[in-house]
Protein backbone atom coordinates (compact mmCIF):
# COMPACT_ATOMS: atom_id res chain seq x y z
CA UNK A 1 0.00 0.00 0.00
CA UNK A 2 1.30 3.47 -0.85
CA UNK A 3 2.23 5.55 2.21
CA UNK A 4 3.19 9.20 2.58
CA UNK A 5 6.27 8.55 4.75
CA UNK A 6 8.57 5.83 6.07
CA UNK A 7 11.55 5.51 8.39
CA UNK A 8 14.67 3.33 8.58
CA UNK A 9 17.12 2.97 11.48
CA UNK A 10 19.72 0.80 9.79
CA UNK A 11 22.92 2.87 9.52
CA UNK A 12 25.33 1.76 12.24
CA UNK A 13 27.21 4.04 14.64
CA UNK A 14 30.49 2.98 13.02
CA UNK A 15 29.24 3.98 9.56
CA UNK A 16 27.93 7.28 10.92
CA UNK A 17 31.39 8.03 12.36
CA UNK A 18 32.85 7.55 8.86
CA UNK A 19 30.16 9.71 7.24
CA UNK A 20 30.55 12.55 9.72
CA UNK A 21 34.34 12.58 9.51
CA UNK A 22 34.23 12.61 5.70
CA UNK A 23 31.73 15.48 5.59
CA UNK A 24 33.58 17.48 8.24
CA UNK A 25 36.93 17.08 6.47
CA UNK A 26 35.83 17.63 2.91
CA UNK A 27 32.73 19.86 3.04
CA UNK A 28 32.55 21.90 6.26
CA UNK A 29 34.74 24.60 4.72
CA UNK A 30 32.26 24.91 1.82
CA UNK A 31 29.33 25.81 4.10
CA UNK A 32 27.44 28.91 2.97
CA UNK A 33 24.16 30.67 3.78
CA UNK A 34 21.22 28.47 2.81
CA UNK A 35 19.03 29.87 0.04
CA UNK A 36 15.44 29.41 -1.07
CA UNK A 37 14.25 28.48 -4.55
CA UNK A 38 15.48 31.09 -7.01
CA UNK A 39 18.77 31.47 -5.11
CA UNK A 40 17.20 33.95 -2.69
CA UNK A 41 18.10 34.54 0.97
CA UNK A 42 15.19 35.09 3.37
CA UNK A 43 16.29 34.68 7.00
CA UNK A 44 12.71 34.97 8.24
CA UNK A 45 11.80 31.89 6.20
CA UNK A 46 15.06 29.97 6.37
CA UNK A 47 18.22 30.47 8.42
CA UNK A 48 20.88 27.77 8.20
CA UNK A 49 24.10 26.96 6.38
CA UNK A 50 24.69 24.22 3.83
CA UNK A 51 27.13 22.69 1.35
CA UNK A 52 26.31 20.61 -1.73
CA UNK A 53 27.59 17.03 -2.01
CA UNK A 54 27.74 15.58 -5.55
CA UNK A 55 26.23 12.14 -6.01
CA UNK A 56 29.57 11.04 -7.45
CA UNK A 57 30.69 11.03 -3.80
CA UNK A 58 30.31 7.57 -2.28
CA UNK A 59 27.41 8.82 -0.12
CA UNK A 60 25.39 9.23 -3.32
CA UNK A 61 25.33 5.46 -3.80
CA UNK A 62 24.33 4.87 -0.18
CA UNK A 63 21.49 7.37 -0.31
CA UNK A 64 20.19 6.09 -3.66
CA UNK A 65 20.16 2.55 -2.26
CA UNK A 66 17.83 3.68 0.52
CA UNK A 67 15.70 5.76 -1.85
CA UNK A 68 15.09 2.63 -3.93
CA UNK A 69 14.37 0.58 -0.80
CA UNK A 70 11.87 3.15 0.46
CA UNK A 71 10.24 3.41 -2.96
CA UNK A 72 10.02 -0.36 -3.48
CA UNK A 73 8.53 -0.98 -0.03
CA UNK A 74 6.32 2.09 0.50
CA UNK A 75 5.86 4.72 -2.23
CA UNK A 76 5.88 2.90 -5.61
CA UNK A 77 6.55 6.14 -7.50
CA UNK A 78 8.28 6.57 -10.85
CA UNK A 79 11.71 7.90 -9.79
CA UNK A 80 14.91 8.18 -11.81
CA UNK A 81 17.72 9.79 -9.80
CA UNK A 82 18.65 12.19 -7.00
CA UNK A 83 17.67 15.76 -7.84
CA UNK A 84 20.42 17.68 -9.68
CA UNK A 85 22.80 14.83 -8.85
CA UNK A 86 23.58 16.53 -5.52
CA UNK A 87 22.71 16.29 -1.83
CA UNK A 88 22.42 19.06 0.76
CA UNK A 89 24.63 18.88 3.86
CA UNK A 90 22.93 21.27 6.31
CA UNK A 91 23.76 22.74 9.72
CA UNK A 92 21.31 24.53 12.02
CA UNK A 93 22.99 26.52 14.78
CA UNK A 94 21.55 28.52 17.68
CA UNK A 95 18.27 30.28 16.76
CA UNK A 96 18.29 28.95 13.20
CA UNK A 97 15.25 27.31 11.58
CA UNK A 98 13.31 26.67 8.36
CA UNK A 99 9.62 27.58 8.42
CA UNK A 100 6.79 25.62 6.78
CA UNK A 101 7.43 24.80 3.13
CA UNK A 102 7.09 22.14 0.43
CA UNK A 103 9.95 20.65 -1.55
CA UNK A 104 7.67 20.31 -4.57
CA UNK A 105 4.30 21.70 -5.59
CA UNK A 106 2.17 22.78 -8.53
CA UNK A 107 3.59 26.32 -8.35
CA UNK A 108 7.04 25.05 -9.36
CA UNK A 109 5.87 23.11 -12.43
CA UNK A 110 6.61 24.34 -15.93
CA UNK A 111 3.97 26.74 -17.25
CA UNK A 112 3.12 26.53 -20.99
CA UNK A 113 4.21 29.63 -22.94
CA UNK A 114 2.26 29.16 -26.17
CA UNK A 115 -0.92 31.13 -26.81
CA UNK A 116 -3.03 31.71 -29.89
CA UNK A 117 -2.79 29.87 -33.19
CA UNK A 118 0.51 31.31 -34.42
CA UNK A 119 2.74 29.92 -31.70
CA UNK A 120 3.80 26.62 -33.28
CA UNK A 121 7.43 27.03 -32.22
CA UNK A 122 6.42 27.67 -28.63
CA UNK A 123 4.05 24.71 -28.69
CA UNK A 124 6.94 22.48 -29.70
CA UNK A 125 9.06 23.92 -26.88
CA UNK A 126 6.20 23.43 -24.41
CA UNK A 127 5.97 19.77 -25.40
CA UNK A 128 9.72 19.28 -24.98
CA UNK A 129 9.77 21.01 -21.59
CA UNK A 130 6.79 19.04 -20.27
CA UNK A 131 8.20 15.71 -21.42
CA UNK A 132 11.68 16.45 -20.05
CA UNK A 133 10.55 17.99 -16.77
CA UNK A 134 11.47 16.13 -13.58
CA UNK A 135 9.79 16.86 -10.26
CA UNK A 136 10.74 16.02 -6.71
CA UNK A 137 8.70 13.06 -5.53
CA UNK A 138 10.41 11.73 -2.40
CA UNK A 139 12.34 13.78 0.18
CA UNK A 140 14.84 12.23 2.58
CA UNK A 141 16.55 13.44 5.75
CA UNK A 142 19.50 11.56 7.25
CA UNK A 143 20.13 12.62 10.85
CA UNK A 144 23.86 13.23 11.37
CA UNK A 145 23.64 14.63 14.90
CA UNK A 146 22.83 12.69 18.03
CA UNK A 147 19.74 13.71 19.98
CA UNK A 148 22.02 14.92 22.78
CA UNK A 149 23.99 17.25 20.46
CA UNK A 150 21.26 19.89 20.30
CA UNK A 151 17.97 21.07 21.76
CA UNK A 152 14.92 22.24 19.81
CA UNK A 153 15.41 21.87 16.07
CA UNK A 154 12.85 19.11 15.60
CA UNK A 155 11.59 18.49 12.07
CA UNK A 156 7.83 18.23 11.70
CA UNK A 157 5.87 16.97 8.72
CA UNK A 158 2.15 17.60 8.17
CA UNK A 159 0.59 14.40 6.84
CA UNK A 160 -2.21 14.25 4.27
CA UNK A 161 -4.80 13.96 7.07
CA UNK A 162 -3.33 17.10 8.74
CA UNK A 163 -1.81 15.07 11.59
CA UNK A 164 1.65 16.19 12.72
CA UNK A 165 4.65 13.87 12.52
CA UNK A 166 7.92 14.63 14.29
CA UNK A 167 10.68 12.76 12.53
CA UNK A 168 12.98 10.55 14.66
CA UNK A 169 16.00 12.40 16.06
CA UNK A 170 18.34 9.45 16.45
CA UNK A 171 21.75 9.65 14.75
CA UNK A 172 21.67 7.55 11.58
CA UNK A 173 17.89 7.79 11.22
CA UNK A 174 16.58 8.00 7.63
CA UNK A 175 13.15 9.55 7.13
CA UNK A 176 11.44 9.59 3.72
CA UNK A 177 8.27 11.50 2.85
CA UNK A 178 6.28 12.68 -0.15
CA UNK A 179 7.89 15.92 -1.38
CA UNK A 180 4.49 17.62 -1.66
CA UNK A 181 3.97 17.46 2.11
CA UNK A 182 4.39 20.59 4.22
CA UNK A 183 7.25 20.41 6.73
CA UNK A 184 9.52 22.59 8.86
CA UNK A 185 12.71 22.53 10.96
CA UNK A 186 11.99 24.17 14.30
CA UNK A 187 14.37 26.63 15.93
CA UNK A 188 17.53 25.19 17.48
CA UNK A 189 17.80 26.45 21.07
CA UNK A 190 21.13 24.84 21.97
CA UNK A 191 23.99 23.13 20.10
CA UNK A 192 24.18 22.30 16.38
CA UNK A 193 21.95 20.02 14.35
CA UNK A 194 23.41 18.45 11.20
CA UNK A 195 21.58 16.52 8.49
CA UNK A 196 21.97 15.28 4.94
CA UNK A 197 19.01 16.07 2.68
CA UNK A 198 18.24 14.65 -0.76
CA UNK A 199 15.31 14.39 -3.15
CA UNK A 200 14.40 11.65 -5.62
CA UNK A 201 12.99 13.01 -8.86
CA UNK A 202 10.99 11.49 -11.67
CA UNK A 203 8.68 12.41 -14.57
CA UNK A 204 5.99 14.99 -13.96
CA UNK A 205 2.85 13.58 -12.33
CA UNK A 206 0.26 12.49 -14.89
Amino acid sequence: MTKSFCHFDTISAEMMDIIEEDLKTNFDHLMDQSKLMGNQVNLEKRSSRNAWIPTSHWLGGLMWHYFKKANDEFFHYDIECIDAESMQYTQYELNQQYNWHQDEGVASYYKPQASGNRQDERRVQDFINREAEQVRKISCSLQLSDDEDYEGGGTQVRDVDSSMITIPRGRGSLFFFDSRMQHRAKTVTKGIRKSLIAWAVGPRWK
